[in-house]
């Protein structure tokens, strides 16, 4: 296995129908948390299903994207435990249209890295990537708030 695993899927926004929209930035940070609470009991259908309703992505590529973290699970419990707990760690901006949050997704042995991108086109935020992987080393110096 890989030092490392990586997942990303970054959105171009293109001609796609958009699904919902999170009001504001307290919001994307509440659907992060959702999110990682699915993560840590291993509820891959229940990511996929708050994710698709704010991800402007065809059913299919969330769907492949999913299949990917179900199969790479029982390696990376093989490899660092069971899944322990998640933590918010970090947060990060650019300029008013994007909001990035950032987690550890805690095992017994290791810890991986979730990272949530939000963009916000006009009024309201979309889900528009999100990553995991073991580099948990690149966030020292990082700007983050809380």
């Amino acid at each position: 296995m890989k030092k490392f695993i990586l997942l990303i899927l970054y959105i171009f926004l293109t001609n796609s129908v958009y699904g919902d929209a999170l009001p504001d930035v307290k919001a994307t940070t509440h659907l992060a948390q959702k999110v990682m609470q699915k993560i840590g009991q291993s509820d891959f259908d229940g990511v996929s299903a708050l994710l698709k309703k704010f991800w402007p992505l065809p059913a299919q590529e969330i769907d492949t994207a999913i299949y990917q973290m179900k199969q790479q699970q029982p390696l990376i419990n093989k490899r660092f435990g069971l899944p322990l707990a998640s933590e918010k760690i970090c947060v990060q901006e650019l300029g008013s249209s994007w909001h990035r949050v950032i987690y550890f997704q805690k095992y017994e042995r290791h810890t991986l890295l979730w990272q949530f991108d939000f963009y916000k086109p006009k009024d309201t935020w979309l889900v528009n990537a999100f990553s995991y992987n073991d580099k948990w080393q690149s966030l020292f110096g990082a700007k983050c708030s809380p």
